[in-house]
């Protein structure tokens, strides 16, 4: 009986066809997932991220105020650091008898800034030019995502 024809050996060592496209399909749909959602957590970071940096520059003007240290090329008295912002980047400037820039901070091509002005911090520890609160929105374009950021008074970022 164990010879019989009408029984063929079968042979369970491997996946058949159907199990191998189960298998591939399912790791196909994964994948996708994962990039989508690793593609969506990029952006986002890069709105974070240049919030970030604008928190570090923005402090490290305001300490270069403070400090009343006068870069190369700033002839005369120095009054301060000037913060200008535009719809795509902000420039920290330091104020003597003319506007010398210091840097130029540009944000990524999918973010915008808006409500944005311009103020000094002034040296030594007299505070700012602002008399309110400014508030400047960054928003990204590719997600629909904003952070609304407020400069005080004082000249800190929150």
């Amino acid at each position: 009986m164990s010879n019989s024809p009408s029984r063929a050996h079968v042979n369970s060592r491997g996946f058949t066809l159907l199990e191998l496209m189960i298998v591939f399909s399912i790791m196909t749909i994964l994948f996708t997932f994962g990039i989508a959602l690793y593609r969506e957590f990029a952006r986002r970071q890069a709105l974070q991220n240049f919030y970030k940096e604008m928190v570090v520059s923005l402090a490290l003007a305001r300490e270069k105020a403070l400090s009343g240290e006068k870069p190369s090329g700033c002839s005369g008295t120095l009054v301060g650091y000037q913060v200008s912002f535009s719809s795509s980047s902000y420039t920290v400037s330091a104020v003597c008898n003319s506007l010398v820039p210091v840097n130029t901070y540009s944000a990524p091509a999918d973010i915008s800034l808006s409500g944005f002005s311009s103020f000094v911090y002034k040296v030594l520890g007299q505070g700012t030019t602002l008399a309110n609160p400014l508030s400047v929105t960054l928003t990204q374009s590719s997600t629909g995502k904003s952070i609304n950021a407020t400069i005080t008074r004082e000249g800190m970022l929150q």
